[in-house]
């Protein structure tokens, strides 16, 4: 049995771990991967995460730190949670106080950092008898502000083009792994590239969910993370494993975004699969559904997605558009 709670719940992951001596994640490791203030400080320490950092304790109220020297934009988001809730971009100071700081939407501890440019990345990877195992790479596709959700990844090919942001991601990823203890896991992580370097976003010691770790990245390197994970943890059986790619396939997931749209018309799956090269298609969106604005990682999950193939970035953009133009939609 291999479980796999997400967010906050990985510490209970760690804390039976440690009390079966197990392999895995530890308590005090998956606290790191959980709590986002105490991953910042850690990592800040270490030379490794480099932004303007605060934390607001519940209760705006209680919120008395000068940030009136931060740098705009500032992203704001829960210091615990998953799945991007509730993070949002603030442009200036008069936003922040009167749309967060004057009106805190959850009582919980939030945390305000500057808003570092470049492209996101999602990061696959294992850590293994204290070697790193980069799987796979993946663009982000994100809403405009202020929400920044992911609606879609692109398979990022290992060639002579990004073989300077697959190095650094492979060091950095490496290095923070080893600062905060992590062994024998697998591991997802989010990251900024800007074109010189990484900033770590988040790293997490589990799989990364919404179909990427059972669906897209076996597809997309012909490795199942769980399966190589089982072989690796019981070595008693003298199963053979493997965590390095069999290759790299030029690849798009895409959950359906649509926004403030009603869904007139849902086109045939069968038409869609013979007209594009779809690997895979799931499609939950019913004729006369209203879509609302996509603001968090969870409400775009139940929409469904599809996987498409491609030669390039731009032609699996082309095609995810012409896909998405067969459903006829109405603004409210």
């Amino acid at each position: 049995m291999l479980p796999l709670p997400i967010g906050r719940y990985l510490t209970s992951l760690g804390a039976v771990n440690d009390y079966y001596r197990l392999k895995g994640v530890s308590e005090k490791s998956s606290a790191y991967c959980t709590d986002k203030h105490l991953f910042h400080k850690t990592l800040a320490q270490q030379g490794l995460r480099n932004s303007e950092h605060f934390l607001v304790p519940c209760g705006a109220e209680k919120f008395s730190e000068d940030i009136s020297s931060i740098h705009y934009p500032v992203i704001v988001k829960p210091r615990f949670g998953s799945g991007n809730r509730a993070v949002q971009v603030y442009q200036n100071s008069n936003e922040l106080k009167k749309q967060f700081i004057r009106n805190m939407p959850y009582e919980e501890d939030f945390i305000i950092e500057s808003c570092i440019a470049g492209i996101e990345y999602g990061v696959d990877a294992a850590i293994i008898d204290g070697e790193f195992y980069l799987i796979l790479l993946r663009e982000k596709l994100l809403t405009p502000y202020p929400y920044r959700q992911c609606v879609g990844y692109l398979s990022v090919i290992n060639n002579n083009d990004n073989s300077k942001l697959i190095n650094s991601v492979i060091e950095k990823i490496s290095n923070a792994g080893k600062i905060i203890g992590l062994e024998h896991c697998l591991l997802h992580a989010d990251i900024i590239f800007d074109g010189q370097d990484i900033f770590i976003i988040e790293m997490s010691a589990r799989p990364a969910g919404h179909y990427l770790h059972n669906i897209f990245t076996p597809i997309a390197t012909g490795v199942d993370m769980i399966s190589e994970y089982v072989k690796s943890s019981l070595p008693q059986l003298n199963h053979k494993y493997s965590f390095k790619p069999e290759y790299t396939k030029c690849l798009l997931i895409k959950y359906f975004d649509f926004s403030e749209k009603h869904i007139a018309t849902v086109p045939n799956k069968n038409f869609i699969c013979e007209k594009y090269p779809i690997k895979a298609y799931e499609c939950n969106l019913e004729d006369g559904v209203f879509l609302h604005r996509v603001t968090d990682g969870h409400s775009i999950m139940g929409r469904g997605y599809y996987i498409v193939e491609g030669n390039n970035r731009d032609e699996l953009i082309g095609i995810s558009n012409e896909i998405e133009r067969h459903f006829i939609t109405e603004s409210r």
